[in-house]
């Protein structure tokens, strides 16, 4: 930074274009190999990526002309650009690794950065976004008394959990503390290209001996289906977007619009044969108003399918069973998926849809080396605990626990309404005419699924309703113009494991 010292030194004519000179020095303008060297690896530039999410003309930067404390080191901005924007005339606070400032890494001065704007978002309730793209601490400055490695940063990120958006961009690299950064984050999106891991090859070749590519270590896909990424896009340009578009569910109402197709269509996608699949994103589709869609973890437990969408311009959670997969049964990770998603919308005040076609848990001893025991149980805890509403909807089956895990009467659904090809039971008629055995299987079968009939269901009072496919929007419609006064956030974090 020689030459920002020597702006001052006499050469400039007046102290305003002294001071204009000095603060044009660490930004893409006067740093053209800089940029060049993210070109030539097909990425933008930090600052790049914060002038595309925010409305024009308002980021305010903080800590444009800090530096970092090694003397000797050229890092503009210390390698990190922060400060506080709005996206759709809403304020948020966010932060941009740069990459091309000593990789991307995580020094003292850029610390106490990141820390001022979380601490900023805190106190003003202002939803984060992070862009990380490093490998994690600054070996340059590492010692027991660096403040790079995440102190101030980690544990402010963490109680802004559920109180805030809290969201992560990872174009490319992300390692070490990158990786808890985006971790702690509630919606984590990765370009296809991204690599990320708690640890980049050279840890990882020093503790295990093996040289591996970041990509070997932990691919964007790799994440996505773990679950750990809730969506992967196609480039820098899909990343802003999933991500601007992630922020608008957590706006309030807005102006509202018809679905993306007519609510008649919804009685053709049951099929008539009940151990035919079908896609449940269709129904989803029917009911949300057009364009207005949002999947998380798509690539994570896909036999089911949790989405953020709109009805009538009301934000909403969907949580719906996936018939394509496993039939709609629900496994561990299904599990964490249904509480994550629901504290979430908990959190935030979201109601949550439940779209029902499940035989319940999954069984046998492959289940159950998976610890289904422990994971279905968050299911009920996240659904106990919540504050927000919910609606029911059983499209086809609500066999055994589903009835709990998919938000039925007994976890506190606000309204609960079948379709005409709805069944409910301990079991499946055909499972439950075998365990009662004897000569007359099929007749038991029958007498079973009549019994478990959504008319019988209704006749009973079992559920609050029996409805035509048709009129399931207009139903959820009103039931939101009915609970959403009264809905109120939780202020709970989204992941309490």
């Amino acid at each position: 930074m020689a030459e920002a010292d020597a702006v001052f030194e006499g050469t400039t004519p007046t102290l305003a274009e002294a001071l204009g000179e000095l603060r044009r020095i660490p930004t893409d303008a006067a740093r053209p190999k800089a940029v060049a060297k993210q070109r030539a690896r097909g990425a933008w530039t930090a600052r790049e990526r914060v002038d595309a999410l925010v409305d024009p003309g308002s980021f305010r930067e903080y800590g444009l002309l800090a530096r970092a404390l090694q003397a000797g080191l050229d890092a503009p901005a210390d390698g990190l650009v922060t400060g506080v924007a709005r996206v759709r005339g809403r304020p948020i606070a966010v932060a941009s690794y740069d990459y091309t400032v000593l990789g991307g890494s995580q020094g003292d001065v850029n610390n106490v950065k990141l820390v001022r704007v979380l601490q900023l978002a805190e106190e003003r309730d202002l939803p984060v976004v992070i862009f990380a793209e490093g490998a994690g601490h600054r070996v340059q400055e590492a010692s027991m008394n660096s403040r790079g490695g995440g102190e101030g940063a980690f544990p402010t990120l963490a109680r802004l959990s559920g109180k805030v958006p809290t969201v992560c961009g990872i174009p490319g690299r992300a390692f070490a503390g990158h990786a808890v950064l985006a971790g702690l984050c509630d919606f984590v999106v990765a370009t296809r290209n991204a690599a990320i891991g708690m640890a980049g090859p050279p840890l990882v070749e020093a503790a295990l001996g093996e040289r591996l590519t970041p990509e070997q270590i932990g691919a964007a896909s790799v994440h996505a289906a773990s679950g750990a990424a809730e969506a992967v896009a196609r480039d820098e340009g899909e990343m802003i977007d999933l991500i601007s578009v992630y922020l608008s569910y957590f706006e309030g109402r807005l102006e509202p619009a018809d679905p993306a197709r007519p609510g008649a269509d919804l009685r053709g996608v049951v099929p008539e044969d009940p151990r035919r699949p079908y896609d449940v994103r269709e129904i989803i589709s029917g009911l949300c108003d057009l364009g207005e869609i949002l999947e998380l973890r798509a690539g994570f437990a896909p036999n089911l399918v949790t989405a953020l969408g709109r009805v009538d311009g009301w934000p909403v959670g969907f949580v719906a069973s996936q018939p394509m997969v496993l039939a709609g049964a629900i496994d561990a990770p299904a599990s964490d998926k249904i509480a994550r998603f629901v504290r979430l919308c908990d959190a935030f005040g979201l109601p949550v849809v439940f779209l029902v076609d499940s035989p319940g848990f999954l069984v046998g001893p492959a289940a159950e080396n998976t610890a289904l025991m422990r994971h279905s149980t968050r299911v009920i805890h996240a659904l106990t605990h919540a504050r927000v509403p919910f609606f029911t909807v059983t499209l086809r089956k609500s066999y055994g626990l589903a009835h709990f895990a998919m938000g039925g009467r007994p976890l506190g659904a606000s309204m609960v309404v079948a379709w005409p090809t709805a069944e409910y039971g301990a079991m499946g008629p055909e499972g439950a005419a075998k365990v009662l055995g004897g000569d007359a299987e099929h007749e038991h079968s029958m007498a079973l699924r009549r019994e478990g009939a959504s008319l019988k269901m209704a006749e009973i009072f079992a559920i609050d309703d029996l409805i035509d496919p048709a009129e399931t929007r207009d139903a959820l419609v009103d039931w939101l113009a009915a609970v959403m006064p009264g809905t109120r956030p939780s202020g709970r974090p989204v992941e309490p494991w």
